[in-house]
């Protein structure tokens, strides 16, 4: 990194705005400048400068926020550092400023604001504070703290990194050479292996965790499972012929009850069809009479209409009596309505002239009114401004007296208190000098109680060392003792063998467990033949079932059918007779054009019995056509219902077949297997199943010699391959262990020194406090202030700053309050002149309201002495209410004389109607009664009552219908069922299955279930017992295969770990920078040679990032680099910092180095060689820039940046010149 330019403005003492820059070739030339001036002209604002404009802080005054800016010169609104540099990612421009409300002197501080941006397109990168920091230390490869220990060395940190820990020295040469990668490599190694030694111990939990049966034990649950099947296999048997037996018995049972409950159903039957006889005879005699219902029913409604035309005529002659009566009354009433509404007339034109005059005056007094209400509204305006003139002249008059007094109190104060205008002086310097205090307060509190807690730390490691150490020992008992046992194991494993392998044995084993396969699968066939026969046969009887049900079934679906049909017909009969029953009763028009004699157009009746406009209600033929639909409807449900039932009949008597040919097929299908297997076993063909077990039995002992012996031997063979692991890992605990002892024995060592460099920094802590403390006695001692070490700094400070503040308040007070005075007296001035004019315009508008309340006066006195008080609106609404209301009274009255005389005429002529309707209907009636009762005594009807008796509604007829009906199926329907269950029960007796009753059938049913449950599930435990044995065998051989890759992969990262890995990172970070530090000493070495030859830097051999200096002068002797003086420290602290200088890698590059003070502690001639040595470095296209008050500087340095101190604390730069 190299600073090319810096501009700054307004920062301490150095007030206005200033620019260096460093690629001048007066600076390039000689590679190394001076910046000089008095003590506290300035000279560290310009590294302030350029620390503030690229991190936002100072060495001295640290972060610069809102409410803490210490560097802003005093009486200026703003500042800002701008700073122009260069690194290995490009050239950037980072601009930092402040400034104070509305840019004035007293203004509030703002938010400080940051920038960052590439040099030659402008290119922002961030805006942020934060942002920027990140930014910057992105492209510098430093944060702040390694800027100011590699590039700037401030004031009291030029030797901090001579002086640093190993802990503060390692981020700084990380960072600086690029060698944080060695950390996450070490950080990265250590968790690997911690997560791969985790994996591997879970994986031994988990095979130590599978538990497997015994052979013994799983040949004991073989055996049982044969059994129990063998016995399930017999219960099935017994259970399908209990099973049959019962069928039979409650089909036989079933039967017999049916038989006799049909012929008790057929007794009653016949003595219902007796009951019903009288009802069937009343039946033929309703279809009898319902022949003649429509010449019968055309009769009753000439009678009807006769009557009510006869009624109707009676009141009609009333009603028009009534109606001539009352005419004279209404001509009456007509003539006093034309009266009344000529008088209303005659009022309204001699009122609506009057009105007219008086709506003209009313208008003129509303206006007057109206003008004199907004004069009086003005003039009250008036007079409140005017009051409002003379408040606003009261308060100023009042504020002035009070702004008076402020700038007297203020004045007094500033006489009071003179000196505290020198705290504006010294206040920046004593706040940095206290902040410094108190950071090495906090330091040498924080160094002492490290220093304790590494002391008890120590003795916690010494103890955990021989806790160490004592664990190392028993490990190595314990691992000898293993091995031994290990050695017992291998011998016992080949003793058992006998000379074969363990591969040999287990082949042996596999031949005879195949063989045992074979015989329990012959086995499970036999059963398997057995139970797919009686299958078989259950599933025959099914069928033969099924094949009865659908034979009875057919029959009744039969039955149903020829009932429905014979309701299909009655339906379409009926329904045309509804159909022409609507007809009738829609074809109004059409009957009154029907004429006797001429036939009909739509029956083609010469008589017409309902042409003389009769109404007719053929509701009950619509009523018959719906009850016959509804029982048709029931019918077909009934047909859907028992098709359907006999449709999945079917479907089942389908599937039983098709499950008798599987059953078949597969019954065939065992049979080969069973000749396939017992004549690869070599076995007859017609071995039962107490042979075949024996066969079986002899096997399986075979089967558990082999068994016991291979367990034997795989026992062994894995207690050699469990212990093997843990005594590898027992091996590498002990290699563990003895690494960590001598881990922490280093530790220990390396808390002894870190002790020791804690102590040697308390006590330079407590001398730098003691030398701060002084320095500041001197300044406050003029103003009052005594201090000494039980001051308290933060309250002296607080109690200085509120001086200065309050001393500063008073005099911004005195300037503030002259500027009020000045307003007070010119608003004053202004109101004076604003009452006078005010009151005149009040005296004028006071005699023009006079003279308009004079004439509104006159206006209203005219207006009373022509009509009063009266509304013109109302007396005018009145009139107009009056003539309408007389109109309406005549035109109501002459509306109801017209309709008297118009009910009048149309009565008159619905009478003389009437009249000529009676006597066509008499007539008519007369024709048609003879004619009705002609037909009706041919049909066997004497009279009309006799007639009237016979009727029945259609509902009744067709309830009588459906009963009689109803008795005739049922007789039809029982003898087709009795004929068939007599059929199935002389078949079923023939078959005499058993003679036992069947409540002992079900009993013993019930018994054999009950056992074949047991057994299949005792058979299901121990087959689940097998299962689960297979599942974890094969388990723990995943789980060991896993847990043996794992090993070897532990291994593989151990190896790395004990390498390199460290929980921290630190083993093969130190390591790798230990060797970055020791070629930081060569560079430092030559540097401090063309110093001086005395001194050799070398590394510490036991503490890596520790270094000594060899002094040649006094025998090669090796000392610590605490011991050496101010002069000597320099010299080495400026060696170090130029072989930093020399050290790049991919991040940083350190072209420009600033030093701050430090060469005082140099004699001449070893000024002269450290001069020498940093002009040395112009070839290299370094800067190195010095901050020295050494007179010696300014003739070996002929390239200075003076500062001269001003008038009223104020500096400026002088730019370089040559001497």
């Amino acid at each position: 990194m190299k600073i090319l330019k810096l501009k700054f403005s307004n920062l301490n003492s150095l007030a206005g705005t200033w620019e260096i820059d460093f690629t001048c070739p007066t600076f390039t030339s000689s590679g190394i400048f001076l910046i000089t001036g008095p003590t506290g002209s300035g000279k560290t604002t310009i590294l302030d400068a350029i620390s503030l404009a690229l991190y936002g802080r100072t060495p001295r005054l640290g972060k610069v926020t809102k409410t803490n800016n210490h560097v802003m010169t005093r009486h200026t609104g703003e500042c800002s550092a701008e700073v122009i540099f260069e690194s290995q990612k490009g050239r950037f421009v980072c601009h930092w400023n402040q400034r104070r409300a509305r840019n004035k002197p007293d203004g509030e501080l703002q938010s400080p604001q940051h920038e960052i941006s590439r040099a030659g397109t402008r290119e922002i990168l961030g805006s942020k504070i934060g942002q920027v920091q990140d930014i910057v230390k992105e492209v510098t490869g430093m944060d702040y703290d390694q800027f100011t220990r590699s590039i700037l060395l401030a004031q009291g940190g030029f030797a901090a990194f001579l002086q640093a820990g190993a802990d503060e020295r390692a981020p700084i040469l990380e960072q600086i050479t690029g060698t944080d990668i060695y950390s996450r490599l070490s950080i990265k190694a250590h968790e690997r292996y911690s997560i791969e030694r985790n994996k591997l111990d879970q994986l031994s939990s988990e095979v130590d965790s599978i538990s497997l049966l015994s052979t013994e034990e799983k040949e004991n649950i073989e055996q049982q499972i044969e059994k129990l099947r063998t016995d399930a296999a017999e219960k099935e048997g017994e259970i399908n012929r209990t099973t049959e037996a019962i069928r039979w018995v409650e089909l036989v049972e079933k039967l017999r009850h049916e038989i006799e409950g049909l012929e008790t159903d057929a007794n009653h039957l016949a003595e219902k069809k007796s009951a019903f006889e009288p009802s069937r005879q009343k039946l033929l005699a309703a279809k009898s009479a319902a022949s003649f219902q429509g010449l019968y029913t055309s009769l009753e409604l000439k009678r009807e209409a006769l009557f009510k035309d006869t009624r109707e005529h009676e009141q009609t002659v009333q009603q028009v009596n009534s109606l001539i009566a009352s005419l004279p009354g209404i001509e009456s009433l007509v003539l006093t309505a034309t009266t009344t509404m000529e008088k209303a007339e005659i009022e309204w034109d001699e009122g609506n002239s009057l009105i007219q005059i008086i709506r003209i005056l009313d208008k003129q007094i509303r206006e007057k009114e109206s003008d004199v209400r907004k004069e009086r509204d003005a003039l009250k305006e008036l007079n409140d401004v005017l009051a409002g003139y003379k408040n606003k002249q009261e308060h100023a008059q009042k504020s002035r007296q009070e702004i008076l007094n402020l700038k007297g109190d203020a004045v007094r104060y500033i006489d009071q208190n003179a000196r505290d205008a020198a705290i504006r002086d010294i206040y920046s310097g004593t706040e940095q000098k206290i902040s410094l205090i108190h950071n090495e307060l906090d330091s040498v509190r924080k160094d002492k109680t490290d220093c304790k807690k590494q002391k008890e730390l120590l003795v916690i490691k010494e103890h955990e060392l021989a806790g160490l150490k004592k664990e190392l020992d028993e490990l190595k008992e314990a691992l000898q003792k293993q091995e031994d046992e290990q050695k017992i194991r291998e011998k016992e494993l080949e003793k058992l063998l006998s000379g074969t392998s363990l591969s040999d044995l287990r082949k042996k084993h596999e031949k005879s467990k195949l063989r045992v396969d074979h015989l329990s699968r012959l086995n499970d066939v036999l059963a398997e033949r057995t139970e797919t026969s009686g299958k078989l046969k259950n599933l025959e009887q099914t069928r033969d079932d099924l094949t009865h049900y659908l034979q009875i079934s057919g029959y009744e679906l039969d039955h149903i059918g020829t009932e429905l049909r014979h309701h299909e017909e009655l339906l379409e009969t009926r329904q045309k007779a509804a159909f022409l029953a609507a007809k009738v009763r829609d074809f109004t028009e059409e009957r009154s054009q029907l004429t006797d004699g001429k036939p009909c157009p739509l029956c083609g009746s010469l008589h017409h019995p309902f042409a003389a406009g009769l109404e007719i209600k053929p509701d009950e033929v619509i009523s018959e056509f719906d009850e016959t639909e509804k029982t048709l409807r029931e019918l077909t449900g009934k047909h859907s219902t028992l098709a359907t039932a006999i449709a999945g009949k079917k479907v089942e008597l389908d599937r039983c077949i098709k499950d008798i040919a599987d059953y078949a097929t597969k019954l065939k299908g065992l049979d080969k297997i069973w000749e396939e297997g017992t004549k690869f076993l070599c076995i007859n063909t017609e071995t039962d199943h107490s042979a075949l077990s024996s066969y079986l039995e002899t096997a399986m002992s075979e089967l558990g010699v082999f068994e016991r012996t291979l367990r034997d031997a795989e026992q062994w063979d894995e207690e050699i391959d469990k212990k093997a692991p843990l005594i590898n890992s027992d091996r590498d605990r002990l290699t563990l262990l003895d690494k960590e002892c001598r881990e922490k024995e280093f530790q220990i060592e390396s808390g002894k020194n870190r002790i020791e460099q804690q102590q040697e920094r308390i006590s330079s802590g407590e001398k730098k406090i003691k030398a701060w403390l002084d320095e500041l006695k001197l300044d406050l001692t003029v103003l009052g202030y005594s201090i000494n070490n039980e001051t308290n700094l933060n309250a002296l400070l607080l109690n200085l700053k509120n001086r200065k503040e309050r001393y500063q308040e008073q005099e911004n007070q005195i300037k503030r309050c002259e500027e009020q005075l000045q307003r007070a007296d010119n608003q004053i001035s202004v109101l004076l002149g604003q009452i006078s004019e005010k009151a005149g315009e009040i005296s004028r508008k006071t005699d023009e309201i006079k003279e308009m309340e004079q004439d509104l006066s006159s206006l209203k006195n005219e207006r009373t002495q022509k009509f009063g008080e009266k509304d013109p609106d109302k007396e005018e609404k009145r009139l107009k209410e009056a003539i309408s209301h007389a109109k309406e009274l005549v035109d109501t009255r002459q509306k109801e004389k017209n309709e008297l005389l118009n009910q009048i005429r149309s009565m008159e002529n619905r009478r003389s109607d009437l009249e000529r309707r009676i006597s066509e209907a008499q007539e008519s009636l007369h024709s048609g009664l003879e004619e009705f009762l002609a037909q009706i005594q041919l049909a066997g009807f004497a009279d009309e009552e006799i007639y009237k008796s016979a009727l029945m509604k259609q509902e009744e007829i067709s309830a009588l219908e459906k009963h009689w009906e109803d008795i005739r199926t049922e007789e039809t329907r029982i003898l087709d069922r009795k004929n068939s269950a007599q059929g199935r029960y002389d078949d079923e007796i023939k078959k005499d299955i058993t003679s036992r009753p069947v409540h002992e059938l079900k009993v013993e049913l019930e018994s054999f279930q009950e056992e074949r449950t047991r057994l299949i599930a005792e058979t299901g435990k121990n087959q689940e017992k097998l299962d689960r044995h297979e599942a974890l065998l094969i388990q723990q051989g995943e789980k060991i295969a896993l847990r043996d890759a794992q090993q070897r992969e532990v291994d593989k990262w151990r190896r790395l770990y004990e390498l390199i890995g460290s929980a921290d990172g630190k083993k093969f970070r130190i390591f790798a920078q230990g060797l970055t530090f020791c070629l930081l000493l060569n560079h430092a070495n030559q540097h401090l040679n063309r110093m001086t030859d005395r001194y050799i830097l070398v590394q510490d051999k036991e503490l890596p990032l520790d270094m000594q200096v060899i002094d040649t002068w006094q025998g090669s002797v090796i000392r610590s680099v605490k011991n050496l003086s101010g002069g000597e420290i320099f010299m080495v602290s400026l060696a170090l910092a130029l072989g930093l200088s020399q050290m790049a890698s991919q991040n940083v590059r350190v072209d420009s180095l600033f030093l701050d003070e430090g060469f005082g502690t140099l004699d001449d001639d070893a000024l002269e060689t450290a001069l020498c040595t940093l002009s040395g470095l112009e070839q290299e296209g370094k800067l190195i820039g010095v901050i020295s008050h050494v007179s010696a500087l300014k003739e070996r340095i002929p390239v200075r940046i003076s500062i001269e101190k001003g008038a009223s604390g104020r500096s400026k730069i002088l730019l370089p010149y040559v001497d």
